[in-house]
């Protein structure tokens, strides 16, 4: 775990060395510009791999979920919290948990995502068949793991 960071530590440092997996990305053009290496290590794509993956294919199945939580973020200026399933590189989806801050730089807005493995609170990765069943009460894929939340 990295300690506070001193005057001689760059923003650049933090998020390469950062042990959460971090993201940063343009989400209106459904864009990774960037990952650290804990992002490679949690989901196994390489840094250039991320760079031609679209966010809607690392979370194919939850995408309104995905997209009314970009926009909470963004409206309310504020970092927000969710559990989700992330498709890893081999197909698996993993649980986790996603804090998203959204920066507006006056004609672009751009994400920083801090994503966290919560396999261990909920099981083990999940499968494409474990999406195969949709909750329309709750209006989202129903995982085999939800009762253990």
């Amino acid at each position: 775990m990295l300690g506070p960071p001193d005057a001689n530590t760059s923003l650049a440092q933090l998020f390469e060395e950062c042990s959460d997996a971090v993201f940063i990305t343009d989400p209106l053009e459904d864009r990774i510009l960037d990952a650290n290496p804990a992002a490679s290590r949690l989901l196994g794509y390489t840094r250039e791999e991320y760079k031609v993956t679209p966010i809607s294919q690392i979370h194919p199945h939850e995408l309104p979920q995905m997209r009314a939580f970009l926009d909470g973020a963004l409206r309310d200026g504020v970092n927000w919290t969710i559990e989700m399933a992330c498709r890893t590189k081999s197909g698996t989806f993993l649980p986790t948990e996603i804090t998203l801050l959204g920066l507006d730089s006056g004609n672009r807005v751009y994400v920083i995502s801090l994503v966290r493995d919560r396999s261990e609170h909920r099981g083990s990765c999940l499968t494409e068949a474990t999406f195969a069943a949709f909750d329309t009460e709750v209006g989202r894929p129903v995982r085999d793991t939800d009762s253990l939340t």
